[in-house]
């Protein structure tokens, strides 16, 4: 049974992590949701082995969906930190 709870949740992980690649989100929407997934699967597999499969899950769930959702957020923050500078020096050499 335990591998039958661990095999779906990894299943629903991987799925999640494919179909929420393709939508048109931010980074911290696609961070926070493939971060929920994979931590939704990882705390399942920890909370299966002390028999508290659904509350390793949700707790999983939560901290991989913040943690995803920060990171995706700074990466946002450095792009867009990129594309200024790379603007900024376009027009320079236009100017020159």
């Amino acid at each position: 049974m335990k591998n039958k709870s661990i095999v779906i949740i990894l299943s629903l992980s991987i799925l999640s992590v494919f179909s929420f690649t393709a939508c048109n989100w931010s980074n911290a929407q696609k961070g926070g949701a493939i971060g929920a997934g994979t931590g939704a699967a990882v705390g399942g597999v920890i909370g299966a082995q002390s028999n508290n499969t659904a509350v390793g899950a949700i707790i999983g769930a939560a901290v991989g969906g913040a943690a995803g959702a920060l990171i995706g957020d700074y990466v946002s923050a450095k792009e867009s930190r990129s594309l200024l500078i790379q603007e900024y020096f376009l027009i320079s050499i236009h100017i020159l």
